[in-house]
């Protein structure tokens, strides 16, 4: 299951998740896709417009704002977090996710490709719903691959702990990941993929 979690905003890439999954939706691939957050400049209500019109309304779970242990619980409960953001210069919500071993897809932004530098996540280098659902299809085919991203024992009991803040964020335990085999992430995805099960 793929998770949004920040406000609706267009510039951190709620429309292009929206597109993106649909293409996923397209190809084949039985995936569940989760919108948490508050409303901004893009509400629920014009979501629930684009959905429907897509056809992929028994798809997309729109969850609303979560907040304390509603909001741990989506990260628990989700395999990827997508950030498509041309707005943010950091994504203290990819930290959030880490926390708890789950895969990022963001982009080249700030300081962002240090966060999911060196095996913590795909950087997407064109802010697009093709690049985006590129990177969500490679995740799906490649378990082995994604579960090298996960941070080592990342969702063990010490992680329960409210609030996630920049003080309470384990920085070492962030950095603790397994590194990739393959030398062809994130930008020359693999030709051959195996099949995966990821919904």
């Amino acid at each position: 299951m793929f998770l949004y979690l920040s406000n609706l905003i267009k510039g951190k890439g709620i429309l292009i998740v929206i597109e993106a999954f649909e293409r996923i939706l397209k190809k084949g691939y039985d995936s569940k896709l989760r919108i948490a957050g508050a409303n901004a400049d893009i509400t629920y209500d014009d979501l629930r417009k684009i959905i429907s019109e897509k056809g992929i309304s028994d798809k997309v779970t729109l969850v609303g704002p979560v907040y304390e242990e509603d909001k741990l619980n989506e990260y628990r409960n989700c395999h990827s977090l997508l950030l498509p953001s041309d707005y943010d210069t950091f994504g203290l919500v990819l930290v959030e996710a880490m926390q708890f071993g789950v895969p990022c897809i963001s982009t080249k932004m700030g300081a962002i490709p240090d966060v999911l530098g060196e095996g913590r996540g795909i950087v997407i280098q064109e802010i697009n719903a093709i690049a985006l659902a590129t990177s969500m299809e490679w995740l799906i085919n490649n378990p082995k691959e994604r579960k090298q991203m996960t941070v080592a024992s990342a969702t063990d009991a010490s992680f329960s702990l409210l609030p996630l803040t920049w003080k309470t964020i384990d920085w070492p335990r962030v950095r603790q990941v397994v590194r990739p085999e393959s030398p062809t992430r994130p930008d020359g995805l693999p030709q051959d993929p195996s099949s995966g099960t990821l919904r």
